[in-house]
């Protein structure tokens, strides 16, 4: 080696492993992922709903744990335009026994559904409506009488 050369030793950069959080929210990710209707999960209109990760993000659900090592759970879903109650219905059990299968041993706590935006062809297209005008009803004025 040359005088004043620097052997440079190698980096070894491991990926530290995921935190319990983003393990839990990665798995309601994938369980809801598996729900008919449900197209994808998004991190929101300004890009804040996920869970932090040591390696990255997982977007679109955001885990938080409680008190007795329990996980809250907020779902942020864009969806096929159907009823949007019983698909509510569906998603929590959905990720509720995902979750039992993919991480047995903990618990879940509360989880909300946030439908942020719908998907898909079956939607009216813009001044497409046929339906009549509606009335106009109300009281009127005594100037608007004359």
């Amino acid at each position: 080696m040359p005088e004043g050369a620097v052997d440079a030793a190698s980096v070894v950069r491991t990926e530290r492993a995921p935190s319990l959080a983003a393990r839990v929210a990665r798995a309601a990710r994938d369980a809801v992922m598996g729900v008919e209707d449900v197209v994808d999960v998004t991190t929101g209109p300004l890009g804040r709903r996920i869970t932090p990760d040591r390696n990255g993000a997982v977007a679109g659900v955001v885990a938080t744990a409680l008190p007795g090592g329990a996980y809250e759970l907020a779902l942020h879903l864009v969806v096929r335009p159907v009823p949007l109650y019983p698909l509510a219905d569906r998603v929590r059990q959905g990720v509720r026994t995902g979750l039992a299968e993919a991480l047995p041993g903990i618990g879940i706590g509360p989880v909300s559904v946030a439908f942020e935006d719908l998907a898909g062809d079956h939607f009216p297209e813009p001044g497409g409506d046929t339906s009549p005008p509606r009335k106009r009803g109300g009281r009127r004025s005594k100037a608007a009488k004359r």
